[in-house]
């Protein structure tokens, strides 16, 4: 066998170095392209569930945007001109006509103009119907407000109007606090004011002294 000389074997080497150094650097080429497909697979799959995610919750927006809200019942006290005086149920909500139709309606003595029949029944309240002629306190007449001696808005009961009175309380809040308390029955206690989105703690503070719930 014939001996190899030494320029014989560095070309040798050189030529396999060559090709383990092209091997390696196919291999790093291929790996770059596996790294690169894997992670667009996984920026498709983020995405879809980002996307799967948002379609989730717009759904649940809508179903809660769409779902209906039932009125509270309330008992208030009728009597003077009505065909049936006493106490009767009503629903938040409800104005003073509905009243005087649940009541069975005006008798012929009743005082029409000294009525407002497009007012806003709130529970617990005595409304008082006049006849023509009958000396009474024109206070007394229709409902009463939900702020009395102790200047305290119920929050149970309170218009949107009244709400708006609390400091700090705008339109959308007082809108946001009758809503709670028809999808809760109720505020428990003054407390639970601040389940309502937009009152904290510190807007709770202002207003504490000016509420109630009986």
């Amino acid at each position: 066998m014939k001996k190899l000389t030494k320029k014989e074997v560095i070309l040798i080497i050189i030529f396999i170095v060559s090709v383990v150094f092209f091997n390696i650097k196919e291999f790093r080429v291929k790996m770059n392209e596996k790294l690169v497909i894997n992670e667009k697979l996984n920026e498709n799959d983020t995405r879809e569930s980002q996307e799967k995610d948002m379609m989730n919750e717009d759904n649940s927006l809508k179903d809660t945007s769409n779902k209906i809200v039932e009125p509270l019942e309330i008992k208030v006290d009728i009597c003077g001109a009505v065909q049936k005086p006493g106490v009767i149920t009503l629903k938040e909500g409800d104005r003073l006509e509905d009243a005087i139709r649940e009541a069975g309606g005006l008798t012929e003595k009743a005082d029409i103009f000294r009525i407002n029949r497009s007012e806003i029944i709130y529970d617990g309240k005595k409304i008082i119907i006049p006849e023509v002629g009958q000396d009474i306190n024109i206070e007394l007449i229709g409902t009463m407000s939900t702020l009395e001696k102790d200047n305290k808005i119920n929050i149970n009961i309170a218009s949107k109007e009244e709400l708006m009175k609390l400091d700090g309380v705008g339109e959308s809040i007082s809108k946001r606090i009758i809503k709670y308390r028809q999808e809760n029955k109720g505020f428990k206690s003054i407390e639970d004011i601040m389940n309502v989105s937009g009152i904290g703690e510190s807007k709770f503070e202002h207003i504490k002294d000016s509420i109630k719930v009986k």
